[in-house]
């Protein structure tokens, strides 16, 4: 069925009106709203038992920039069939915050002064931050926070809406331009500024200098250029519908 996006409530709690453009429910909206630079999806994972350990985590954009993990105790797992892991019954990859990691470095020299990102997880864990991804330098990555808000970094770092729970999936659509930030966070329009005016693209999940993400990462992509903001809800939308999250 196709769901055209509802409006959202702003962070001062104001309604903001979506576009009427519609995606159909279980397809994949980045590929379709706008095409990314990578788009990685759980659900999308094929060959691989539940509950195994995930090697190549394949980029769906046709850039092809996957992620991969060598080393047989760094790989995360992923589970498809194992209900208490799952997202509304999708699958998802779990990271288990002490060592496990995946890296792409093919997207370290992407980038630029206009970035957007799409991020659909659940913390497994509050008791300490939770690390999303970061670049090769760790100048610029994204944090859940044990307070239940969700940190960028860029220079400096912005902290962004509240409400993020453990086992519980959380949407984000972000898109970064120059120091300025936009995102809705399940479907809440947060705003804040960061140092950095240029970024480059993430080459490790679920790790950082500060430690690593004990997540399920369900679904994430990037785009090397800022999505508007009819765009941005569109996804909120569709993934909220899919992954059945209330706002």
């Amino acid at each position: 069925m196709a769901r055209t996006a509802a409006s959202t409530r702003t962070a001062s709690g104001a309604r903001s009106a979506a576009s009427s453009f519609q995606v159909q429910v279980g397809q994949n909206a980045p590929l379709e709203i706008r095409k990314p630079s990578f788009y990685i999806a759980a659900d999308r994972v094929t060959g691989i038992a539940d509950g195994g350990v995930l090697t190549t985590w394949t980029d769906e954009s046709p850039s092809r920039n996957n992620f991969t993990q060598a080393t047989a105790g760094f790989k995360p797992l992923f589970f498809s069939t194992t209900g208490a892991e799952l997202a509304n019954g999708f699958a998802t990859v779990k990271f288990d915050g002490t060592d496990d990691t995946m890296a792409s470095p093919t997207l370290a020299s992407i980038g630029g002064s206009n970035v957007s990102t799409l991020i659909v997880a659940q913390p497994v864990t509050l008791a300490a931050d939770q690390e999303v991804f970061e670049d090769s330098i760790d100048n610029f990555h994204d944090k859940i926070l044990s307070t239940g808000s969700y940190e960028v970094k860029g220079g400096s770092t912005a902290t962004l809406g509240s409400g993020i729970a453990a086992n519980t999936t959380f949407i984000i659509v972000m898109k970064r331009q120059g120091g300025n930030v936009v995102a809705f966070l399940n479907g809440a329009r947060f705003t804040g500024t960061i140092g950095n005016t240029t970024f480059a693209f993430p080459t490790n999940l679920a790790k950082a200098a500060a430690g690593f993400g004990n997540i399920r990462l369900i679904e994430f992509a990037m785009w090397d250029s800022a999505l508007t903001e009819s765009e941005m809800l569109e996804m909120c939308s569709t993934y909220a519908n899919k992954y059945d999250v209330s706002f």
